[in-house]
């Protein structure tokens, strides 16, 4: 498992009926006409979170940049090292595990070839030449497990994106695509090429911007300094609101010190400044320096800005550098024969790949809480619904609230399966045994605080209206399922309608008092033989079918009267032995 192994991996049978991995495009880009809106493809994203156990928790790792600059290729090999490498060793082996590399190659020369329909499907597609492959946002099919720094496995996502600047796509748009991803990530690889440049750096600024005023809190400081002007200019009394209609004391914010985004790391591609007779470890120590260089040459005021803007962004910012693969990979004629690709580029790329999918993975974290696959899956359906026009970013005000409604469904669904577990466990399907009415009350309680109590934790971010709005939903719900537990509980009380048995009871008790008393040669005398077999006969049919019918209708409640019997029965007798001591 701790080597890559896919999670459909551990389902071999299921595994005949399920389809091949292969990627998914989880969301779509409209036209002109639908106005460049996001489109969740529902059914993709949820076969894909179906394959993550429930309580595992997911690492989404996902490449973006300029289209043209390799993101599928180096998708294409992440994919290769997760089925095949190893961490036992440091080999390159995991690279030609499958032959040349086909998977994912549309170039018209695989095309042509008998297995031209595996590379469609086999990996994220890519190809050379200056056509765009990839729109809008992929998601591989398939998870891939990896045990992190403090020894807990999780479940590892890939997700590639639509390339930006293809002179298709506007700037908005673009900027919608990256904040998109930069949302969903937890390791973000940002692909540029040759060098980091200026651009590339005030891009990502600009783009994650619009992620940090949401998850960063800085709407909330907007929405406060609107209440403070606005108290000074008001008469006594009158409730302010912010610019967007939301009572400023309504609302929770996250806190204001926390960095939103996990990692980012620039990828340069076609790194010429190389001394390839190097260790790996200089040549890293060359990256990091080279990175060091970046951010602190922005001396002037702007320049400064930008960089201070990306390090309050993100946790971790990286830089790794790979050289050119080689002239021949460029070409429509390239084939995927991976002995074609530059040698040192190679051998990077093995590092590379184990750094990214290495013991410092984390999974995706909202608002200091590790997200599993149903919370994760939440959180791209707001999201998405967020971004309803790719014209325009949304406002932060609703990304805030697109943050917070996510959040909050999620709080909600953790408090009642919490609940749920809880009450199943001592009382559920699955338990025969009758609970006491004291005894059930009070564990009841007890799992509804602590399932509000966990909701409490959750549910710490939008307006406190719409927070306490979802807790009363969990509340309703809980008494809904109290009710249930309550009535399955008391359809286990042995002594429950006794009454209706109670009847027919007396009537077999007398059929057997009067069949015992015809059959005494006191009451019979000879002359009267006949009559009084006739009716100890007939009474005695009279009870046992009384008896034989009452039996079988309360089969499984007579086996609860008999365990409640046997459970009563010790406490008693040790009660008596008690009393006899002191005695």
């Amino acid at each position: 498992m701790a080597n890559g192994t896919g999670l459909a991996v551990a389902h071999a049978d299921a595994s005949k009926t399920k389809p091949s991995p292969r990627p998914l495009q989880i969301i779509r880009l409209g036209t002109a006409e639908e106005n460049f809106s996001f489109h969740l493809e529902q059914a993709n994203l949820d076969s894909i979170m179906a394959q993550v156990p429930s309580d595992m928790k997911v690492a989404v790792v996902s490449v973006v940049g300029a289209f043209r600059t390799g993101k599928s290729f180096l998708l294409t090999f992440l994919l290769r090292y997760l089925r095949y490498g190893s961490e036992l060793d440091d080999s390159e082996d995991w690279m030609t595990a499958a032959g040349d590399l086909r998977e994912g190659n549309i170039n018209e020369k695989v095309l042509a070839g008998d297995d031209g329909r595996n590379a469609l499907e086999s990996s994220f597609q890519w190809r050379a030449g200056k056509e765009r492959t990839t729109t809008g946002i992929w998601m591989w099919s398939e998870a891939f497990v990896r045990r992190v720094a403090n020894g807990e496995e999780v479940a590892v996502l890939l997700m590639d994106t639509q390339g930006m600047f293809d002179n298709e796509t506007s700037m908005n748009l673009t900027a919608c695509i990256f904040g998109l991803s930069t949302l969903l990530s937890s390791y973000q690889i940002y692909n540029v090429q040759n060098r980091i440049q200026e651009d590339n750096l005030q891009h990502l600024a600009l783009f994650s911007e619009y992620g940090r005023i949401a998850l960063a809190g800085e709407a909330g400081k907007l929405v406060r300094q609107g209440k403070k002007q606005g108290d000074e200019g008001t008469d006594k009394g009158h409730e302010e609101k912010s610019e967007g209609g939301v009572e400023a004391e309504e609302l929770m914010l996250p806190d204001e010190d926390e960095i939103p985004f996990q990692r980012v790391e620039f990828l340069v591609r076609d790194w010429m400044d190389f001394d390839e007779d190097l260790p790996f470890h200089q040549l890293k120590e060359e990256m990091d320096s080279y990175l060091q260089d970046v951010i602190e040459k922005g001396s002037v005021k702007d320049l400064r800005q930008t960089r201070e803007q990306i390090l309050g962004c993100f946790q971790k910012v990286r830089c790794f550098v790979l050289p050119h693969p080689g002239l021949e990979v460029p070409k429509k004629a390239y084939s995927g024969e991976v002995a074609l690709i530059n040698p040192f580029f190679r051998r990077l790329l093995n590092h590379y790949a184990r750094e990214v999918f290495g013991p410092e993975l984390e999974a995706k974290r909202i608002h200091k809480r590790d997200l599993t696959a149903p919370e994760l899956r939440q959180y791209v359906s707001s999201y998405v619904e967020m971004f309803k026009s790719g014209t325009r970013f949304p406002e932060a005000q609703t990304m805030l609230e697109a943050t917070a409604s996510a959040n909050n469904q999620n709080a909600t669904q953790l408090a009642l399966s919490k609940y749920k577990g809880e009450m199943d466990a001592y009382c559920g399907p699955r338990v025969y045994e009758y609970r006491k009415v004291d005894d059930f009350m009070a564990h009841h309680r007890a799992c509804k605080d602590a399932a509000l109590q966990l909701f409490d934790s959750t549910a710490t971010i939008g307006r406190k209206v719409q927070v306490r709005e979802f807790r009363v939903r969990v509340l309703d719900e809980i008494e809904d399922l109290f009710s249930r537990y309550e009535e399955a509980n008391a359809n286990r009380n042995p002594f429950r309608n006794f009454e209706y048995y109670a009847l027919p009871l007396l009537v077999a008790l007398a059929a057997f008092v009067m069949r015992w008393i015809a059959d005494l040669e006191s009451t019979c005398s000879l002359e009267r033989r006949y009559l009084c077999t006739n009716v100890s006969n007939a009474m005695g049919h009279v009870y046992v079918f009384l008896i034989t019918f009452i039996l079988i209708l309360s089969f499984n409640r007579v086996k609860l009267f008999v365990d409640y019997v046997r459970q009563v029965v010790p406490v008693l007798l040790g009660m008596d032995r008690m009393h006899l001591k002191t005695a």
